[in-house]
Protein backbone atom coordinates (compact mmCIF):
# COMPACT_ATOMS: atom_id res chain seq x y z
CA UNK A 1 0.00 0.00 0.00
CA UNK A 2 2.79 2.56 1.15
CA UNK A 3 4.44 2.45 -2.51
CA UNK A 4 1.00 3.71 -3.91
CA UNK A 5 0.31 5.97 -1.27
CA UNK A 6 3.72 7.73 -2.04
CA UNK A 7 2.70 8.10 -5.72
CA UNK A 8 -0.34 9.90 -4.83
CA UNK A 9 1.18 12.53 -2.15
CA UNK A 10 3.86 13.27 -4.64
CA UNK A 11 3.00 12.98 -7.94
CA UNK A 12 5.14 15.81 -8.99
CA UNK A 13 8.57 14.09 -7.66
CA UNK A 14 7.75 10.20 -8.82
CA UNK A 15 6.91 8.45 -11.48
CA UNK A 16 10.19 9.80 -13.22
CA UNK A 17 12.97 7.18 -14.61
CA UNK A 18 16.14 6.59 -12.34
CA UNK A 19 19.31 7.28 -13.79
CA UNK A 20 21.92 6.49 -11.38
CA UNK A 21 24.65 9.78 -11.75
CA UNK A 22 27.56 11.46 -8.85
CA UNK A 23 25.46 13.05 -6.20
CA UNK A 24 25.70 16.90 -5.80
CA UNK A 25 28.38 17.92 -4.28
CA UNK A 26 27.83 19.25 -0.42
CA UNK A 27 26.61 23.07 -0.64
CA UNK A 28 28.27 25.99 0.95
CA UNK A 29 28.24 25.90 4.54
CA UNK A 30 24.81 28.54 5.74
CA UNK A 31 25.38 31.78 6.22
CA UNK A 32 24.26 33.45 9.55
CA UNK A 33 21.04 34.59 9.79
CA UNK A 34 20.04 37.93 9.37
CA UNK A 35 16.91 39.49 11.10
CA UNK A 36 14.40 39.61 8.69
CA UNK A 37 13.75 42.33 7.14
CA UNK A 38 10.80 44.79 5.94
CA UNK A 39 11.90 43.24 1.57
CA UNK A 40 12.02 39.73 2.23
CA UNK A 41 9.03 39.15 3.93
CA UNK A 42 7.85 40.92 0.92
CA UNK A 43 9.95 39.05 -1.72
CA UNK A 44 8.42 36.04 0.60
CA UNK A 45 4.84 37.21 0.21
CA UNK A 46 5.16 37.77 -3.62
CA UNK A 47 5.96 33.94 -4.04
CA UNK A 48 3.37 32.66 -1.79
CA UNK A 49 0.71 34.91 -3.24
CA UNK A 50 1.96 34.54 -7.31
CA UNK A 51 2.47 30.74 -6.55
CA UNK A 52 -2.08 30.62 -5.90
CA UNK A 53 -2.87 33.88 -8.75
CA UNK A 54 -0.34 33.86 -11.85
CA UNK A 55 -1.25 32.09 -14.78
CA UNK A 56 0.92 30.38 -17.54
CA UNK A 57 2.78 27.91 -19.58
CA UNK A 58 6.06 26.44 -19.14
CA UNK A 59 8.21 23.56 -18.73
CA UNK A 60 10.45 22.20 -15.76
CA UNK A 61 13.20 20.16 -15.52
CA UNK A 62 12.41 17.70 -11.75
CA UNK A 63 15.28 16.36 -10.61
CA UNK A 64 15.34 14.27 -7.19
CA UNK A 65 18.47 12.10 -5.50
CA UNK A 66 16.59 9.04 -4.07
CA UNK A 67 18.18 5.84 -3.02
CA UNK A 68 19.14 4.24 -6.45
CA UNK A 69 20.64 7.67 -7.80
CA UNK A 70 19.55 10.94 -9.56
CA UNK A 71 16.19 10.94 -11.05
CA UNK A 72 15.86 13.51 -13.66
CA UNK A 73 12.84 14.18 -15.66
CA UNK A 74 10.95 17.12 -17.76
CA UNK A 75 7.14 18.31 -16.57
CA UNK A 76 4.88 20.46 -19.08
CA UNK A 77 2.59 22.54 -16.60
CA UNK A 78 -0.51 25.16 -17.85
CA UNK A 79 -2.57 27.01 -15.12
CA UNK A 80 -5.45 29.03 -15.53
CA UNK A 81 -7.67 30.14 -13.01
CA UNK A 82 -8.20 27.28 -10.87
CA UNK A 83 -7.07 24.36 -13.03
CA UNK A 84 -3.82 23.18 -13.29
CA UNK A 85 -2.46 20.28 -15.49
CA UNK A 86 0.86 18.94 -14.91
CA UNK A 87 2.34 16.61 -17.75
CA UNK A 88 5.49 14.40 -17.93
CA UNK A 89 7.07 13.11 -20.67
CA UNK A 90 7.99 9.69 -21.47
CA UNK A 91 11.49 8.44 -21.08
CA UNK A 92 13.72 5.56 -21.41
CA UNK A 93 9.95 3.40 -22.17
CA UNK A 94 8.42 4.84 -19.58
CA UNK A 95 4.28 6.04 -20.61
CA UNK A 96 4.74 9.29 -18.36
CA UNK A 97 2.21 10.39 -16.40
CA UNK A 98 -0.53 13.34 -15.89
CA UNK A 99 -1.67 15.12 -12.66
CA UNK A 100 -4.97 17.15 -13.64
CA UNK A 101 -6.41 19.61 -11.54
CA UNK A 102 -9.93 20.76 -12.19
CA UNK A 103 -11.76 23.11 -9.07
CA UNK A 104 -10.83 20.82 -6.43
CA UNK A 105 -11.13 17.92 -8.52
CA UNK A 106 -7.55 16.15 -9.24
CA UNK A 107 -6.44 12.96 -11.28
CA UNK A 108 -3.04 11.47 -10.93
CA UNK A 109 -2.73 8.95 -13.51
CA UNK A 110 -0.48 7.38 -16.52
CA UNK A 111 -0.74 8.22 -20.23
CA UNK A 112 -1.24 4.93 -21.21
CA UNK A 113 -4.85 5.31 -19.95
CA UNK A 114 -3.84 3.93 -16.26
CA UNK A 115 -5.78 5.87 -13.01
CA UNK A 116 -3.18 6.56 -10.15
CA UNK A 117 -5.39 7.98 -7.89
CA UNK A 118 -8.31 10.24 -8.58
CA UNK A 119 -9.27 12.77 -5.77
CA UNK A 120 -10.39 16.03 -4.07
CA UNK A 121 -8.01 18.72 -2.83
CA UNK A 122 -7.25 21.83 -3.18
CA UNK A 123 -5.13 23.12 -5.85
CA UNK A 124 -2.29 24.34 -3.01
CA UNK A 125 -1.78 21.07 -1.53
CA UNK A 126 0.87 19.02 -2.33
CA UNK A 127 1.30 20.92 -6.00
CA UNK A 128 2.31 24.29 -4.86
CA UNK A 129 4.47 25.82 -1.50
CA UNK A 130 2.47 25.48 1.90
CA UNK A 131 2.82 29.52 1.97
CA UNK A 132 1.69 30.22 5.31
CA UNK A 133 4.00 32.92 5.71
CA UNK A 134 3.07 34.02 9.73
CA UNK A 135 3.41 30.40 10.58
CA UNK A 136 6.51 29.49 8.40
CA UNK A 137 8.54 32.81 10.23
CA UNK A 138 7.61 31.18 13.26
CA UNK A 139 9.91 28.22 12.87
CA UNK A 140 12.19 29.18 9.91
CA UNK A 141 14.69 32.18 9.19
CA UNK A 142 14.08 33.47 5.67
CA UNK A 143 17.51 35.38 4.42
CA UNK A 144 17.31 37.28 0.64
CA UNK A 145 20.60 36.32 -0.52
CA UNK A 146 20.29 38.60 -3.56
CA UNK A 147 19.48 38.92 -7.21
CA UNK A 148 19.99 36.95 -10.01
CA UNK A 149 18.80 36.97 -13.90
CA UNK A 150 17.09 34.03 -14.71
CA UNK A 151 14.86 32.74 -18.12
CA UNK A 152 15.36 37.17 -18.82
CA UNK A 153 13.45 37.74 -15.98
CA UNK A 154 14.67 39.66 -12.68
CA UNK A 155 14.87 37.47 -10.14
CA UNK A 156 15.37 37.11 -5.69
CA UNK A 157 16.80 34.10 -4.03
CA UNK A 158 15.57 33.50 -0.69
CA UNK A 159 17.08 30.97 1.67
CA UNK A 160 15.11 29.47 3.94
CA UNK A 161 17.04 27.80 7.27
CA UNK A 162 15.56 26.50 9.99
CA UNK A 163 15.83 28.99 13.26
CA UNK A 164 16.45 26.46 15.79
CA UNK A 165 20.10 25.32 13.98
CA UNK A 166 20.65 27.50 10.83
CA UNK A 167 20.26 24.20 8.69
CA UNK A 168 19.51 25.21 5.02
CA UNK A 169 15.98 23.39 3.93
CA UNK A 170 14.90 25.52 0.56
CA UNK A 171 16.29 27.62 -1.68
CA UNK A 172 13.69 29.44 -3.73
CA UNK A 173 14.64 31.82 -7.06
CA UNK A 174 11.19 34.24 -7.11
CA UNK A 175 10.29 36.24 -10.40
CA UNK A 176 10.65 39.77 -9.20
CA UNK A 177 7.56 40.89 -11.69
CA UNK A 178 5.30 37.98 -10.54
CA UNK A 179 6.38 36.09 -7.87
CA UNK A 180 6.32 32.73 -9.44
CA UNK A 181 8.76 30.24 -7.87
CA UNK A 182 11.70 29.86 -11.08
CA UNK A 183 13.61 27.31 -9.08
CA UNK A 184 12.92 25.74 -6.00
CA UNK A 185 15.72 23.21 -4.15
CA UNK A 186 15.43 21.18 -1.30
CA UNK A 187 18.77 20.23 0.80
CA UNK A 188 19.09 17.01 3.23
CA UNK A 189 20.94 16.85 6.50
CA UNK A 190 24.30 16.90 5.27
CA UNK A 191 23.22 20.13 3.30
CA UNK A 192 23.49 18.41 -0.31
CA UNK A 193 20.98 18.84 -3.02
CA UNK A 194 18.35 16.64 -2.86
CA UNK A 195 15.50 18.03 -4.82
CA UNK A 196 15.20 20.84 -7.76
CA UNK A 197 12.37 22.02 -9.90
CA UNK A 198 13.59 24.48 -12.20
CA UNK A 199 11.67 26.17 -15.01
CA UNK A 200 13.47 25.81 -18.35
CA UNK A 201 10.79 28.20 -20.37
CA UNK A 202 7.70 29.99 -19.14
CA UNK A 203 5.32 32.43 -21.06
CA UNK A 204 3.77 34.90 -19.02
CA UNK A 205 1.51 36.71 -18.77
CA UNK A 206 -0.20 33.67 -21.18
CA UNK A 207 -3.80 32.42 -20.26
CA UNK A 208 -3.93 28.91 -21.76
CA UNK A 209 -6.34 27.61 -23.75
CA UNK A 210 -8.67 25.62 -22.98
CA UNK A 211 -7.63 22.22 -24.37
CA UNK A 212 -4.16 23.05 -22.71
CA UNK A 213 -6.42 22.56 -19.47
CA UNK A 214 -8.43 19.32 -20.91
CA UNK A 215 -7.07 15.99 -19.14
CA UNK A 216 -4.86 14.02 -22.31
CA UNK A 217 -7.50 11.04 -21.32
CA UNK A 218 -10.55 10.51 -20.02
CA UNK A 219 -10.60 10.74 -15.98
CA UNK A 220 -13.00 8.28 -14.31
CA UNK A 221 -14.79 9.16 -11.11
CA UNK A 222 -13.24 10.01 -7.55
CA UNK A 223 -12.15 7.39 -5.52
CA UNK A 224 -11.01 9.93 -2.67
CA UNK A 225 -13.52 11.48 -0.10
CA UNK A 226 -11.61 15.29 0.84
CA UNK A 227 -12.45 17.21 3.93
CA UNK A 228 -12.41 20.34 3.71
CA UNK A 229 -11.31 22.72 6.29
CA UNK A 230 -14.53 23.11 8.11
CA UNK A 231 -14.84 19.11 8.34
CA UNK A 232 -10.71 18.04 8.95
CA UNK A 233 -10.88 18.84 12.60
CA UNK A 234 -13.87 16.55 13.42
CA UNK A 235 -12.52 14.09 10.97
CA UNK A 236 -9.26 13.50 12.84
CA UNK A 237 -11.04 13.67 16.42
CA UNK A 238 -13.27 10.93 14.98
CA UNK A 239 -10.11 8.35 13.93
CA UNK A 240 -7.91 9.30 17.23
CA UNK A 241 -5.48 11.70 15.44
CA UNK A 242 -4.28 15.00 16.80
CA UNK A 243 -5.09 18.56 14.81
CA UNK A 244 -1.39 19.60 15.69
CA UNK A 245 2.33 17.59 15.76
CA UNK A 246 5.56 18.58 17.08
CA UNK A 247 7.90 20.93 15.03
CA UNK A 248 4.70 23.24 14.63
CA UNK A 249 3.23 21.23 11.77
CA UNK A 250 -0.39 21.95 12.05
CA UNK A 251 -3.88 20.07 10.22
CA UNK A 252 -4.52 21.00 6.71
CA UNK A 253 -6.73 19.04 5.07
CA UNK A 254 -7.82 14.78 5.16
CA UNK A 255 -9.26 12.14 2.62
CA UNK A 256 -10.31 8.63 3.07
CA UNK A 257 -9.74 6.43 0.20
CA UNK A 258 -10.16 2.76 -0.40
CA UNK A 259 -6.30 0.60 -0.65
CA UNK A 260 -7.49 -2.82 -1.96
CA UNK A 261 -10.14 -4.55 0.59
CA UNK A 262 -8.95 -1.84 3.11
CA UNK A 263 -9.84 1.72 3.93
CA UNK A 264 -6.93 4.06 4.77
CA UNK A 265 -7.40 7.67 6.18
CA UNK A 266 -5.18 10.52 5.51
CA UNK A 267 -3.86 13.37 7.25
CA UNK A 268 -2.19 16.42 5.81
CA UNK A 269 -0.18 18.72 8.16
CA UNK A 270 2.06 21.76 7.24
CA UNK A 271 4.74 23.83 9.14
CA UNK A 272 4.09 26.46 6.94
CA UNK A 273 6.68 25.38 4.40
CA UNK A 274 7.27 21.35 4.44
CA UNK A 275 4.13 19.26 3.86
CA UNK A 276 3.73 15.39 5.61
CA UNK A 277 1.03 12.96 5.21
CA UNK A 278 -0.25 10.49 7.79
CA UNK A 279 -1.54 7.61 6.47
CA UNK A 280 -3.71 4.95 9.11
CA UNK A 281 -4.96 1.42 8.14
CA UNK A 282 -6.28 -1.46 10.05
CA UNK A 283 -4.27 -4.02 10.04
CA UNK A 284 -0.64 -5.12 11.05
CA UNK A 285 2.56 -3.51 9.61
CA UNK A 286 4.26 -6.11 6.72
CA UNK A 287 8.03 -5.30 6.44
CA UNK A 288 7.71 -5.78 2.57
CA UNK A 289 5.68 -2.66 2.06
CA UNK A 290 8.69 -0.54 3.77
CA UNK A 291 11.23 0.84 1.46
CA UNK A 292 14.02 -1.32 0.81
CA UNK A 293 16.47 1.39 2.51
CA UNK A 294 14.62 1.51 5.87
CA UNK A 295 15.99 1.03 9.31
CA UNK A 296 14.17 -0.43 12.55
CA UNK A 297 14.66 1.83 15.30
CA UNK A 298 12.72 1.99 18.96
CA UNK A 299 10.10 4.54 19.46
CA UNK A 300 8.86 5.54 22.41
CA UNK A 301 6.50 2.75 23.45
CA UNK A 302 6.98 0.32 19.77
CA UNK A 303 9.55 -0.39 17.50
CA UNK A 304 9.00 1.08 13.85
CA UNK A 305 11.10 1.41 10.99
CA UNK A 306 12.38 4.90 9.26
CA UNK A 307 13.82 5.80 5.66
CA UNK A 308 15.54 8.81 4.86
CA UNK A 309 15.94 8.92 1.33
CA UNK A 310 13.47 11.14 -0.54
CA UNK A 311 10.54 11.00 0.21
CA UNK A 312 11.60 10.36 3.79
CA UNK A 313 9.18 8.60 6.05
CA UNK A 314 8.46 6.63 9.21
CA UNK A 315 6.19 3.63 9.95
CA UNK A 316 4.71 1.81 12.81
CA UNK A 317 2.42 -0.13 14.37
CA UNK A 318 -0.83 1.82 16.06
CA UNK A 319 -2.86 -0.42 18.31
CA UNK A 320 -5.07 -2.04 15.81
CA UNK A 321 -3.80 0.54 12.85
CA UNK A 322 -0.41 0.86 10.59
CA UNK A 323 0.71 4.49 10.86
CA UNK A 324 2.77 5.72 8.10
CA UNK A 325 4.36 9.29 8.03
CA UNK A 326 5.68 10.56 4.60
CA UNK A 327 6.93 14.22 3.80
CA UNK A 328 9.81 16.02 2.75
CA UNK A 329 10.58 17.59 5.89
CA UNK A 330 14.08 16.63 7.89
CA UNK A 331 14.69 13.75 9.08
CA UNK A 332 14.99 14.39 12.86
CA UNK A 333 11.43 15.28 12.91
CA UNK A 334 9.89 12.28 11.93
CA UNK A 335 11.19 10.35 14.81
CA UNK A 336 9.97 13.52 16.75
CA UNK A 337 6.43 13.31 15.76
CA UNK A 338 5.91 9.29 15.53
CA UNK A 339 6.74 9.68 19.00
CA UNK A 340 3.96 12.03 19.50
CA UNK A 341 1.08 9.68 17.93
CA UNK A 342 -0.41 6.66 19.22
CA UNK A 343 2.11 3.52 19.65
CA UNK A 344 1.85 -0.32 20.83
CA UNK A 345 1.51 -3.20 19.75
CA UNK A 346 -1.33 -5.24 16.92
CA UNK A 347 -4.34 -6.71 19.24
CA UNK A 348 -3.97 -10.53 19.58
CA UNK A 349 -7.26 -11.57 21.38
CA UNK A 350 -10.65 -12.93 20.28
CA UNK A 351 -12.02 -9.37 21.56
CA UNK A 352 -10.03 -7.13 19.80
CA UNK A 353 -10.14 -9.47 16.94
CA UNK A 354 -13.73 -9.01 16.80
CA UNK A 355 -14.34 -5.63 17.69
CA UNK A 356 -11.54 -5.23 14.59
CA UNK A 357 -13.88 -7.01 12.56
CA UNK A 358 -17.05 -4.93 13.61
CA UNK A 359 -15.15 -1.59 12.46
CA UNK A 360 -14.04 -3.14 9.52
CA UNK A 361 -17.73 -3.99 8.48
CA UNK A 362 -19.46 -0.85 9.63
CA UNK A 363 -16.43 0.83 7.59
CA UNK A 364 -17.52 -0.96 4.64
CA UNK A 365 -21.58 -0.01 4.72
Amino acid sequence: MIPAVVAGVLALTLGLPWSPSPSPAPSAAPSPTATLSPDTRAVLQLAVTGARTVDYEGTQQVSVRGQHGVAVGTVKVARGGNQMVIESEPAQGAPGWVVVQDGSRRSSMGLNGGSAVVSEAELSVTIEPAGDVAQLLQKYAVVLEGTVQMLQRSAWVLRIERSSDLRLIERWTVDAATGLVLQRQSFDDRGQLERSITFTSVQEPFTPPAADLSPPIKTPAPTQHFYRQAQVTSFAHRVGLPVGLPGGYRLRAGATFAAGRTRVDQLVYSDGLEVVSLFQQPGALSRSSIPAGARRIGLARESGYIWETFPRGAAWQAGENTDTLVGASPSDEFQSIANALPQGPIGRSLTSRARHLIDWVRDRI
